[in-house]
């Protein structure tokens, strides 16, 4: 995703690591008591359009190029 340019690898490698990060910190796919609650739920929209703007790019390169749709 990143064409080889160490700024853009660096950026894609750190957002993947930061929405891991939020997945496994707060109560979106873990119950677990010591899980951070979100407590407003447009937290989930943000959390959401982050994730699925990341994974929109990545198929995009997965697909060489080609338009899914």
């Amino acid at each position: 995703m990143g064409s080889n340019k160490n700024p853009y690898v660096e950026l894609f490698e750190k957002e993947f690591h930061e929405l891991t990060a939020i997945g496994n910190n707060f109560r979106i796919r873990h119950h677990e008591t010591t899980k951070t609650d979100i407590e407003d739920n447009r937290y989930y929209d943000y959390f959401y359009k982050r994730c699925l703007s990341l994974i929109s790019v990545a198929i995009k390169y997965l697909d060489n190029g080609k338009m899914l749709y």
